[in-house]
């Protein structure tokens, strides 16, 4: 039997999709149609009995003893697949801008619902997702799926609301930011944004903020109460994450700190928004003085951002054609590894980074004539 270690969106929980099991059809197709802001990756474990290279869904009443196992918060669970279906998808990235793709959407005998790429094409990888929205159904006489299909390389990152950024003025909340504004980074100085936008926190439970409490990472930080959607990155620095990984400092999802005590998944505040700040090239920005990422651009949502004029005028202030631009400031685990190293970490009770007292001063030359990306 082959196994997949895979990831894939976590829509929910939600009513059984295919209620009779005696034809190829799901009846109630409908019931996850909308918008899911700042969308959930998690880890999915794909189990091929047969090794075809495709697992096949129950919607004539049987299985072929394949099944997938995941963890969305209430401990391991390992399920047959009840149906699987293909969506159009509208995906709204980093940029403001909008693609549209297929995508299958898979749902568990427990009514776990997922969606991952159509026939593992990667439509879905290198992305920098602000939200997608499931708009109709292609296809819902659609039996199973490719057993390797896996969201690879993409993010959903984003700040909320009242979020203090570093800046060359202090701290500033993130909502007061635009292009041209200076932030302070770990690696390059002060420089500018060139993009600054906003979403609405989804409905989902999945897309609620998550807490860290002031003091909970390290050595009194972050200095107040902290909201980050769940996949937004921070640093960790730490010989553990070195030992781990190769290297020393590592950006870990928000999500993966609920290891911690202290930190929690709560639902928003009225009218909280998740922001989504834009450098030049992938910088780590400080919030509530702790290092956090920027907005991240993969291969594939850089190619899709020329599809549009505001995307074009983006592509020629980040410098597309460089590619050295589109390379993350630190690498990034696979999330059942981040979770180790946090485990690992609050058990040998170790800070989570130890700040340098040495600010960078330094300006990055910026043609604040060429800035605007409309908000």
């Amino acid at each position: 039997m082959a196994t997949f270690n895979s990831q894939m969106f976590y829509l929910g929980n939600f009513a059984a999709m295919d209620t009779v099991e005696s034809n190829t059809e799901a009846e109630n197709p409908g019931l996850i149609l909308g918008t899911y802001a700042s969308p959930e990756l998690i880890n999915v474990t794909v189990s091929d009995a047969n090794n075809d290279g495709a697992l096949s869904d129950d919607e004539m009443g049987t299985t072929a003893g394949e099944d997938i196992s995941f963890d969305v918060g209430f401990g391991a669970t390992t399920q047959f697949i009840d149906t699987t279906l293909v969506y159009n998808v509208t995906v709204t990235l980093g940029d403001g801008s909008t693609i549209g793709i297929y995508g299958t959407v898979i749902q568990s005998q427990d009514g776990n619902t997922f969606l991952t790429d159509y026939a593992n094409g990667g439509s879905f990888d290198n992305l920098s997702v602000q939200s997608f929205s499931l708009t109709s159904l292609a296809s819902s006489n659609y039996t199973g799926f490719f057993a390797d299909s896996s969201v690879d390389n993409t993010s959903v990152i984003c700040f909320a609301s009242g979020s203090p950024i570093d800046t060359n003025m202090g701290e500033r909340a993130v909502e007061t930011l635009s292009a041209g504004d200076l932030v302070r980074t770990l690696d390059n100085g002060y420089v500018h944004l060139i993009g600054a936008f906003s979403t609405p926190v989804g409905n989902q439970a999945s897309d609620q903020p998550i807490l860290i409490p002031q003091g909970a990472l390290c050595n009194g930080l972050p200095n107040s109460d902290s909201w980050l959607s769940p996949q937004h990155r921070l640093m960790v620095s730490s010989p553990v994450a070195e030992r781990m990984f190769g290297e020393k400092e590592v950006l870990i999802s928000a999500k993966a700190f609920l290891e911690c005590d202290e930190v929690v998944q709560k639902p928003a505040l009225e009218n909280m928004r998740y922001y989504h700040l834009i450098c030049e090239r992938h910088e780590i920005v400080f919030s509530a003085g702790y290092p956090v990422e920027t907005f991240f651009p993969g291969d594939y949502g850089l190619k899709m951002m020329s599809s549009t004029a505001t995307g074009r005028r983006a592509a020629r202030l980040v410098k597309l054609t460089n590619h050295e631009r589109c390379k993350p400031a630190r690498n990034f685990p696979k999330m059942l590894r981040q979770k180790k190293l946090i485990e690992r970490m609050v058990k040998n009770d170790r800070p989570f980074w130890v700040p340098n007292a040495k600010k960078p001063m330094r300006i990055q030359a910026f043609d604040l004539s060429r800035k605007s990306i409309a908000s």
